[in-house]
């Protein structure tokens, strides 16, 4: 037979068990939104400060301009 002190330490075991699982799932949740939060400041990043100064490399660069023209349509 069961003791009722077994009982009780059985029950509380799952109480634990449920919290571990509980506190896991809040990191996992944080951790996601963490990992989310870094790309997405990447992309701005990226977008706001990189992208436009290569565009303003590639307007401004001689070696570009020649192959602009290089490979440009010939209308006759």
């Amino acid at each position: 037979m069961v003791a009722l002190s077994d009982l009780r330490l059985i029950s509380w075991h799952k109480l634990t068990t449920i919290s571990e699982l509980n506190n896991l799932n809040l990191l996992k949740s944080i951790l996601d939104l963490g990992v989310l939060a870094l790309f997405s400041f990447m992309f701005v990043g990226y977008a706001l400060f990189i992208y436009p100064v290569e565009i303003l490399n590639q307007l401004v660069d001689p070696e570009v301009k020649q192959k602009r023209v290089k490979y440009a349509p010939q209308i006759d």
